[in-house]
């Protein structure tokens, strides 16, 4: 059974995959980040039996495709510094190649050389979100009640 792997270009209103497998074939498709696009990338990468998927992860924008893959797919986000190039023309297709052959050569991973950025589980990310929120809730009262105490 051939072995592919994905990557992900992630930006803020499209997804860009590509698909490798031992023998260099390659596929390349766009998305949108809307959920029916995210869903069908979901099928695209279960059709072709994907071991595994990266992505640079550069942000919130990476939020929501990773919660929707995470649950079938082996997810490794990497941070952009660990796996940039040197001297070389960047475009997402060079890219998409480069993050890859890094994937399918083992180099990308836990202890492996790159690590991979820390996804947490369901209940640790609505834990972050509520204490951003409690944060912000916070900040708020207090500015308002400087500004009360300043009138008088």
């Amino acid at each position: 059974m051939q072995k592919y792997y994905a990557v992900l270009d992630i930006v803020k209103w499209k997804v860009n995959l590509c698909i490798i497998d031992l023998s260099d074939f390659r596929l390349y498709e766009e998305y949108d980040t809307t959920l029916d696009d995210l869903l069908r990338l979901k099928e695209q990468l279960k059709n072709y039996s994907v071991e595994g998927a990266t992505y640079e992860n550069t942000g919130v924008y990476s939020v929501p495709v990773t919660n929707i893959l995470k649950d079938e797919i082996h997810v490794v986000p990497v941070h952009p510094a660990d796996v940039k190039r040197k001297n070389q023309k960047k475009t997402d297709v060079s890219d998409a190649w480069w993050l890859a052959n890094l994937l399918r050569s083992g180099t990308i991973g836990k202890d492996k050389g790159i690590d991979s950025s820390y996804i947490p589980d369901d209940k640790q990310s609505d834990l972050r979100i509520l204490t951003r929120m409690q944060s912000r809730y916070t900040a708020q009262t207090n500015k308002h009640k400087n500004r009360i105490t300043k009138v008088f």
